[in-house]
């Protein structure tokens, strides 16, 4: 399996009304952290669509909190646009802010 079709099936299943919350935590396990899918990143992704469960698998697996290739804005700031802090906050205590 490639990695833009690990990333696509993580994207596909975070975005479904319902996603299979097993499935979501394996491809977690395995998508690669580097990967991009129209210049969004793994953590942006579970950021977006506020899977917490991903998020951490993503933050444990050593994912940067600031990528070098994002669409618009990096993941710390598309935090802020959910309603909730609570990424936002996971983020400041892992990120180095200059």
């Amino acid at each position: 399996m490639s990695e833009t079709s690990i990333l696509h099936q993580f994207y596909t299943e975070l975005k479904k009304e319902v996603p299979r919350e097993q499935h979501l935590r394996y491809l977690a396990k395995y998508v690669p952290l580097d990967s991009v899918h129209n210049e969004v990143d793994p953590l942006t992704f579970t950021i977006f669509y506020q899977h917490k469960p991903s998020f951490h698998i993503l933050i444990n697996r050593g994912i940067t909190a600031n990528p070098k290739i994002y669409k618009d804005i990096p993941p710390i700031l598309w935090s802020l646009e959910i309603p909730t802090d609570y990424f936002y906050l996971q983020l400041l205590r892992r990120t180095d802010v200059n």
